[in-house]
């Protein structure tokens, strides 16, 4: 099994590190670190996933933030990481 996938990024709240239009590839295989970026369910929409830096872990909540002064950050736990970007 192939644990790499293709994720399109499509908004700017990571600029300027991910590029919106652009596809990136994600390991299913690699436990997330805090400086990782990760593609992860939305919290507030299951339907969607957002592409955010894990900026820190604390206990089973994982906090992910955009580059960008306006982007929201998330909290969400670790299954709802479903994988890390290989940049």
């Amino acid at each position: 099994m192939d644990d790499r996938f293709e994720v399109l990024v499509t908004g700017e709240s990571m600029w300027p590190v991910l590029i919106p239009g652009k596809r990136y590839i994600a390991r299913r295989d690699q436990e997330p670190a805090v400086g990782d970026i990760v593609v992860a369910i939305n919290p507030n929409d299951a339907a969607n996933t957002i592409v955010k830096r894990l900026t820190v872990i604390n206990g089973d909540k994982y906090q992910l933030v955009g580059t960008v002064s306006w982007s929201s950050t998330f909290a969400v736990t670790r299954q709802q990481i479903l994988g890390v970007l290989t940049l």
